[in-house]
């Protein structure tokens, strides 16, 4: 009830504008909203110390794309996704596509709650990664070696809780050397300390993650309690960005510019505010009902590439 109100009243506040401004790169409100997801999922510090993704995963399971959390089963998982990278602006400066490499790694990080300075189940790894031309803006990926764990989907024990699998695309240095217990292609699936893996080759930071959470029958454990994302919160942080950048191109521009500028920058500002407006009435029917308010990556970017449109298109 809650995504569906979020989404009509979303869409509302945004449709007008979406035609205006063809998304080819990541905003910073869809990064943020992957973030606070991550966050909000106990993901990040607890499996993550930190995580500040400069692009966009996107997961597709037999044609089906995935938001960050979306639960599963485990019949739906159980051949290996299609991933691409949708990169921010500043993506390519930092991951020149013709010399960078990356690593792709699904990792069961368990429930919400679970101690992660103990190991976690290696469902797919594969190093030596790089990035192919794909449409729109998005990178494919070439895996140019065999994978050094096969994917192997989810499964939990049951009655175990909803796992959260992580599915993690990290900037591999030119300096990595596989540690020897995962430097051989078709290692089985297996356990291992994800965070000593990363600190002893060297790998990252992770450019882009996204999780699903996978369940097997009821949970007969206790499971923490997690808190909602703050998504007003995010789209004020979209609005302060981009009224900045309509100020600048403003000034840039001379004063005819800058008077479109002005009445764009008041139109970004009655956007977001309906959509402000949207995610305040949508979190409160979602309070009602008990249910956790999640701002899926996707309705993020709705926000911002109608913001973005708004304030950028003369």
């Amino acid at each position: 009830m809650f995504v569906k109100s979020f989404t009509t009243a979303l869409v509302a506040a945004s449709l007008s504008v979406q035609s205006a401004f063809a998304q080819n790169t990541a905003s910073n409100l869809q990064l943020a909203g992957v973030k606070a997801n991550f966050e909000q999922a106990d993901l990040v510090p607890a499996f993550l110390p930190t995580f500040n993704p400069s692009a966009l995963l996107n997961v597709s399971f037999g044609g089906d794309n995935v938001e960050p959390g979306t639960p599963l089963a485990a019949t739906a998982v159980s051949s290996a996704p299609t991933l691409t990278v949708v990169p921010a602006s500043n993506f390519t400066s930092a991951y020149p596509q013709a010399s960078s490499m990356f690593t792709v790694a699904m990792v069961d990080a368990d429930i919400v709650g679970t101690d992660e300075s103990g190991n976690q189940t290696r469902h797919w790894l594969a190093n030596n990664v790089a990035l192919t031309t794909g449409e729109g803006g998005a990178y494919g990926l070439n895996y140019t070696t065999d994978p050094i764990t096969n994917y192997a989907g989810p499964g939990p024990a049951e009655g175990s809780g909803p796992h959260r699998y992580v599915l993690l695309f990290i900037s591999q240095p030119s300096t990595f050397t596989a540690p020897n217990y995962l430097s051989q292609p078709n290692t089985p699936l297996g356990t291992f300390n994800f965070q000593n893996y990363l600190t002893s080759t060297g790998l990252g930071p992770i450019v882009a993650a996204n999780y699903i959470t996978v369940e097997n029958g009821v949970a007969t454990v206790t499971i923490s309690s997690t808190s909602a994302v703050q998504s007003s919160t995010l789209v004020a942080a979209a609005a302060s960005t981009t009224g900045s950048a309509s100020s600048s191109a403003a000034s840039s521009m001379g004063s005819a510019s800058a008077s479109k500028a002005s009445s764009a920058s008041r139109a970004a500002s009655s956007a977001g505010s309906a959509a402000s407006s949207a995610v305040a009435s949508a979190s409160a029917t979602g309070a009602k009902s008990g249910a956790s308010t999640l701002l899926p990556a996707s309705l993020a970017g709705l926000v911002g590439v109608g913001a973005l449109a708004v304030g950028l298109v003369f």
